[in-house]
């Protein structure tokens, strides 16, 4: 009997679910089983991309085999993020290329893809999270995106190829562990505008042997430089003003330490297990101090530069590049340096302080006093002479009345009418001109800087770009400068 009626139950049941089934779903109920997810398949190496289209974020990647390129959509539906984890582990992945939509990849995205050699980044991207690359033993050179506002701690850790990274000066704290383990660094460039230096970000990197630390730098953490073996010089530019402990642990080789004025407190530990090195310092300054209470030896002044090398220049990272023979010429002619002992970065800006320098050295370098017009001008800085006798031969303005602004980018156009004025200084004839309308941004061109542009183009100090334009507007780098100049050098004026 019971087990009849447990039967009856069963039945009952049954025939409930049948006919719920039957009956037509709620909206909420649709909602529910609404598929999320597109799945895009990639010819190019046989792989399969998830997007969930709700949010715009590409979730994960399977079967890959060679080179992936992102999609700008995917069914209609926008790429706009890489989640977690999301080609972690990925071992046949060798290449990636950004679409300019994506603006944030996630933490461990590319995480251990062994064979992942180069990485494209789209311009949109603002933030790279933790470990997103790390371990990616094949990755030789990454210039980060121009806007990227963050980057998670061990971001590329463990990047042992890593030759070459090239940082925007949007980022203003390098995280914990960002490049450790990178012993294949010969080259770092630190741009203005960097802030913090967190614990360990650049532990281990064995091949590194000299650094810049940048004057914006307030923070310097414990371990950055420990076991760095090669590094022998340190410059900490004039802002910085605390070394913690164990800043520089494990630099066995380091010789040279310039420290600055603004440095008024040296952790007790800061050179732990450090030998036989030298203070670079000004006089009664508190590294000075600390130098002789600790009988470390001092040298009072900069540590000098290399000597000149003729008819070659030390710099690693202008092989090759299109201005190579134009910063070979400036650098022999004693009218910029590099930013270090080997590296130029052609590519980082010129600013108003630093043309006024080269224009300075190109003129000779004559008697000349400091401006008394302008407030922001720091005394006994390499720009403070050269802005002095630029402004007062009219060559270069102030930004204000009483701002000279030295560390401003200058513009393409801004250059243009520099020089230009400089040619009107030296006696030149500056009378030559040039249709401006072929080039499809001309309507860009401000009109304080019409003339100098259409003189620029005519005697070909700035030539256009293969698209047709003059890029008025945008930044002029170091290597555009080097040029402009070997140009006006050579035209005969």
């Amino acid at each position: 009997m019971a087990l009849t009626r447990r039967n009856r139950i069963v039945s009952f049941l049954l025939s409930m679910c049948v006919l719920i089934g039957m009956l037509p779903l709620s909206s909420a109920a649709a909602e529910v089983t609404e598929i999320t997810m597109v799945i895009y398949y990639m010819p190019e190496n046989g792989g399969y991309l998830r997007l969930n289209k709700t949010n715009g974020m590409l979730t994960g990647g399977i079967n890959i085999d060679g080179p992936v390129t992102i999609p700008e959509k995917i069914e209609g539906y926008d790429v706009l993020s890489i989640g977690d984890n999301a080609f972690k582990n990925q071992d046949k992945m060798t290449s990636v290329t950004f679409p300019d939509g994506v603006t944030d990849i996630g933490s461990s995205v590319f995480e251990s893809c062994d064979m992942l050699s180069s990485v494209t980044f789209g311009e949109g991207i603002l933030s790279i999270g933790s470990a997103a690359f790390k371990d990616c033993v094949k990755l030789e050179e990454i210039v980060l995106p121009p806007a990227l506002a963050e980057l998670g701690d061990s971001a590329f850790e463990g990047c042992a190829a890593l030759k070459e990274v090239i940082i925007p000066e949007t980022l203003e704290i390098l995280p914990a562990y960002a490049f450790s383990g990178c012993t294949s660094f010969t080259p770092i460039i630190l741009p203005e505008g960097l802030k913090s230096i967190k614990t360990g970000a650049l532990k281990d990197c064995t091949s590194l042997k000299r650094i810049v630390l940048p004057s914006s730098l307030e923070e310097l953490g414990e371990n950055v430089f420990e076991g760095c073996t090669e590094l022998v010089d340190i410059i900490i530019e004039d802002g910085l003003t605390r070394l913690g402990n164990y800043s520089f642990t494990g630099a066995e080789n380091l010789k040279r330490i310039q420290i600055p004025p603004s440095v008024i407190s040296i952790a007790g530990e800061a050179f732990s297990g450090l030998s036989d090195f030298t203070i670079y310092a000004a006089a009664a300054t508190y590294a000075q101090v600390f130098a002789a209470a600790n009988n470390i030896p001092c040298v009072y002044g900069p540590i000098p530069e290399e000597p000149d090398p003729g008819d070659e220049t030390p710099f690693l990272d202008i092989k090759g590049h299109w201005a190579e023979e134009d910063i070979k010429w400036a650098y022999i002619n004693g009218l910029v340096n590099g930013k270090q002992a080997d590296i130029f970065a052609p590519n980082d800006n010129m600013d108003r302080g630093m043309f006024a320098t080269v224009l300075y050295r190109l003129e000779g370098q004559p008697s000349a006093s400091p401006s008394e017009v302008f407030t922001d001008i720091r005394p006994n800085s390499f720009y403070e002479i050269p802005v002095g006798w630029a402004n007062a031969s009219g060559i270069i303005n102030g930004a204000t009345e009483t701002l000279f602004k030295p560390a401003d980018n200058l513009s393409r156009q801004a250059l243009a009418v520099m020089l230009y004025r400089y040619a009107a200084y030296k006696g030149e004839d500056t009378s030559a001109q040039s249709d401006l309308s072929v080039f499809s941004d001309s309507n860009q061109i401000s009109a304080y800087a019409q003339d100098a542009m259409s003189w620029a183009v005519a005697v070909r100090v700035i030539e256009g770009t293969n698209d047709n334009r003059l890029k008025p507007l945008e930044h002029a780098t170091r290597a555009e400068v080097c040029a402009m100049l070997h140009r006006y050098t050579r035209i005969g004026l």
